[in-house]
């Protein structure tokens, strides 16, 4: 039988889905506005400190990426009396020319991977399932939800469940590289040039290197200020913006890595990223151009492989990009993509005008 939304928080404007068959006992609150995260932040902090995710998810993440929207989203997925995930959404302008509208992941700057931060109490299909089934019961039942670029999991568990959510659609479709210790070793030809241009470097002073140094203040900003100098200024790197980007790195805590190589106290190339569960996210690494003709980002790239023991990891993951030396280190290649979920009471020209769109990016 249909369950019945019903108005518990006035002034945050949540609306509470009551529990169904399908799922179990899970209920689900949508908050409306900044104010949200007040509500929910020591529920958040406790969820991502007891499931040790990247910090693409993480609360003050979301807090910075909700800086820049006008009105956040936020699905609270609840047992009973405790929270057991949390999807950060937004309303957005999601096709200009049309004004076509949508729900898109709060995540969307700086940000590789978008997730549902959940329990592993649960299954991600049964949080779904309670978050689609509240949106259906409220005032965005009609628009479609994009997330931009799901995570791995996000990714298999809605396109296993087509139909599930409302009419999937692909687009934006990208390859995506990573490094699996297990699939076996880096080519000999790769780990062997890196490692003569490395003694090459040797030979001209001091060579040290650092893998793992955890949050410097003067060493993120050389970082940003090198990916500024070369991609322009981007929410990350925008200089106006330094300090909360350094505090929010600051507060990814252990996840955080940092590493670098120096040459008589010069740093020639460094890396800045995040370590979780064996696996180094390789997010923004930069280079001293004027040590270029040494190539030292594969000299970077070699010290971390030949030391992943020390560093307690057995993958790599490049992210989003397709930069060759992704390829040259990477032995896993997937296709990526984004997904739309097309909910049953969209409108018919809306969903013309948005099939259109997809087809146009594929």
């Amino acid at each position: 039988m249909a369950a019945h939304p019903c108005l518990v928080s006035e002034p945050d404007r949540a609306i509470r889905r009551e529990p169904t068959p399908l799922m179990s006992k899970l209920q689900t609150k949508i908050h409306l506005g900044h104010s949200a995260f007040a509500e929910l932040e020591h529920h958040w902090l406790k969820l991502q400190e007891q499931e040790n995710t990247l910090p693409f998810i993480h609360f003050h993440w979301c807090v910075k990426q909700a800086s820049y929207v006008a009105q956040p989203i936020i699905l609270s997925i609840w047992d009973q009396e405790e929270c057991v995930a949390i999807l950060p959404l937004a309303k957005k302008v999601v096709i200009h020319k049309m004004r076509i509208e949508g729900l898109v992941h709060l995540c969307q700057r700086f940000t590789d991977y978008q997730s549902l931060l959940g329990s592993s109490r649960f299954l991600l299909s049964d949080y779904l399932d309670a978050a689609f089934s509240a949106l259906s019961y409220s005032a965005f039942k009609s628009l479609p939800v994009f997330l931009h670029n799901p995570d791995h999991h996000l990714t298999s568990v809605v396109v296993s469940s087509a139909k599930r959510f409302g009419t999937i659609k692909k687009f934006n479709r990208w390859e995506h590289v990573s490094y699996a210790e297990k699939l076996g070793p880096i080519k000999k030809k790769v780990i062997g040039d890196a490692s003569r241009r490395r003694r090459k470097l040797e030979e001209k002073g001091n060579f040290v290197t650092s893998l793992d140094s955890g949050y410097d203040r003067t060493l993120v900003g050389w970082i940003l200020n090198k990916n500024a100098d070369r991609h322009g200024e981007g929410a990350l790197t925008n200089y106006n913006d330094r300090d909360d980007i350094q505090k929010l790195l600051k507060d990814c805590g252990n996840t955080l890595h940092i590493a670098s190589i120096k040459l008589d106290e010069q740093i020639v190339a460094a890396h800045l990223g995040f370590k979780v569960n064996e696996c180094l996210y390789y997010f923004v690494p930069v280079i001293n151009p004027d040590f270029r003709q040494y190539s030292p980002g594969m000299i970077l790239l070699e010290q971390i492989f030949t030391h992943f023991k020390e560093l307690k990891i057995n993958k790599v993951d490049f992210l989003r990009g397709d930069e060759a030396y992704k390829y040259k280190w990477g032995n896993k290649k997937q296709k990526k993509f984004g997904l739309c979920c097309l909910p049953k009471k969209i409108s018919p020209i809306k969903k013309l005008i948005l099939l259109w769109w997809f087809k146009r990016n594929q």
